[in-house]
């Protein structure tokens, strides 16, 4: 929506954020750790361009604090005509460099006008801009795909038309399945970017035992469609290890690896044969097949006689001891929401000490209070909302997400599960107990907070080996 209530408080956020910045005042809104990250982009900001002194940075932040005011934005929207429907539309910025945020008023035009940013910063301002958005996203991750930085290079290798294709294929798996938000797309997107460096690549393979001579089989895929891009890791393992890959695609995720597949074969058009896009699969050799519990159990019937990988309902914990800052459980709302909390990788119970305040997580999740505005999400919200009310079940609940003291383990989309433990010794029984029902444990000790949507290439869905697997074929 054009200049809608929820942007405006968003870059409101934002400009109560540069006045304590720039005044030096405490930092509000869970905030520091933002503040922080500014003052070394101030840094590096002079370092890389000798005319941004560290006072006209300062200057410019400060002038942005003044102007970013609730009431002159609110002035601003009604001298536009006020709020109202738009069509939206990606629109690019080349911004210039020749004084600190010069294009921040056009990257907010944009973002106000509901429209979409694909911003090219100026090599002359790049550091500033990047740390600011980041408190729009705190007021809403779900912000997150209304702009993309370019990182101040084009698409090279020649790509420049898959890049087009892949912005086409996004908008169409978002028509296709309206879980697949944008931004949630490009966020996997822009993770696997980052999981795929050649050093990563390399390590993985070491960790692998080296390069080898393979038998090469034909490997059926069969993919899960719960979150987006989730059957890209059995595709490029059955591909880096020299076997022939059938895929049968979930139609829930139909659009994005297809259209990825073709900067392989940019690099050697005879990979061509090494893989194909089937409905059905017929005459493979070995199988990794990804569903529910259910489908397992046709998996198991259909490919049992085949070598074979069976992944089934698995969810994921966080274990909180009380010694958790802030920050911390700010971060474990990544775990908790991103995609919807529909992956494996998502925790959906969290277990805490028998007096910990369940409130201190709700004071660090707000932000993700967006996540409600989506139709399918604020669907179920207030399905179970109604359902529990109408039982007089005991709950918690915020506006988007429902807390209940609960033991079990598998929790509905918009329900978190709460559970206490007397000592640690109780925790890792009853962790133990649930076994192989847990994907991974988030907290102390384990996959540290914010990470759990992230792992490394090595790190395998239910902790079977599928690169071990594949060398045994």
């Amino acid at each position: 929506m054009f200049f809608s209530d929820h942007r405006i408080q968003a870059v409101s956020n934002l400009g109560q954020f540069l006045r304590e910045f720039s005044e030096g005042t405490p930092i509000s809104g869970g905030h520091a750790d933002i503040a922080e990250e500014l003052e070394a982009a101030i840094v590096q900001s002079h370092r890389s361009n000798g005319w941004f002194i560290e006072e006209n940075q300062r200057h410019a932040l400060a002038a942005w604090g003044q102007a970013l005011s609730r009431d002159a934005l609110q002035d601003w929207r009604e001298r536009e005509g006020g709020s109202r429907e738009v069509n939206r539309t990606r629109v690019g910025i080349v911004m210039a460099g020749n004084i600190p945020l010069v294009g921040l008023h056009d990257f907010l035009a944009v973002f106000l006008s509901g429209h979409y940013a694909l911003v090219k910063r100026s090599s002359d301002d790049d550091y500033l801009i990047p740390v600011l958005v980041k408190v729009l996203l705190r007021h809403d991750p779900l912000f997150e795909g209304d702009w993309v930085f370019s990182e101040g290079t084009p698409i090279s290798g020649g790509h420049a038309d898959i890049a087009e294709e892949l912005e086409a294929a996004i908008v169409q798996s978002h028509r296709s399945n309206g879980w697949f938000f944008e931004e949630n797309q490009r966020h996997a997107l822009a993770a696997w970017g980052q999981a795929l460096s050649r050093d990563a690549l390399q390590d993985w393979r070491e960790r692998e035992g080296g390069s080898r001579e393979v038998n090469r089989t034909r490997v059926g895929i069969v993919m899960a469609g719960n979150i987006p891009l989730v059957g890209l890791h059995d595709f490029l393992a059955v591909f880096l290890s020299g076997h022939y890959a059938l895929v049968k695609r979930s139609s829930d995720d139909d659009y994005l690896i297809p259209v990825l597949v073709k900067v392989l074969l940019r690099h050697d058009p005879l990979f061509e044969g090494d893989w194909v896009f089937v409905d059905r699969l017929n005459d493979m050799e070995a199988v990794i097949a990804t569903g529910s519990d259910n489908t397992a159990r046709y998996f198991e019937y259909y490919f049992g006689k085949y070598p074979n990988i069976i992944r089934k309902n698995r969810t994921s914990i966080a274990l909180l001891d009380g010694s958790e800052s802030d920050e911390e459980l700010v971060a474990l709302g990544e775990d908790i929401f991103r995609y919807f909390g529909m992956g494996c990788r998502n925790v959906g119970h969290i277990m805490v000490p028998e007096a910990f305040d369940v409130q201190r997580i709700f004071a660090n999740i707000v932000d993700w209070n967006g996540i409600v505005n989506n139709n399918k999400y604020g669907n179920n919200y207030e399905y179970y909302r109604a359902l529990f009310l109408l039982n007089q079940d005991d709950f918690l609940e915020n506006g988007f997400v429902i807390v209940r003291e609960n033991e079990e383990l598998h929790t509905p989309v918009g329900i978190l599960h709460i559970s206490r433990y007397e000592d640690e010794a109780g925790a890792a029984d009853k962790i133990a107990g649930w076994g192989e029902k847990i994907q991974c444990v988030v907290g102390h000790g384990h996959i540290p907070f914010g990470k759990a949507q992230k792992p490394a290439l090595w790190e395998y869905a239910d902790g079977v080996n599928t690169m071990a697997f594949l060398a045994s074929l």
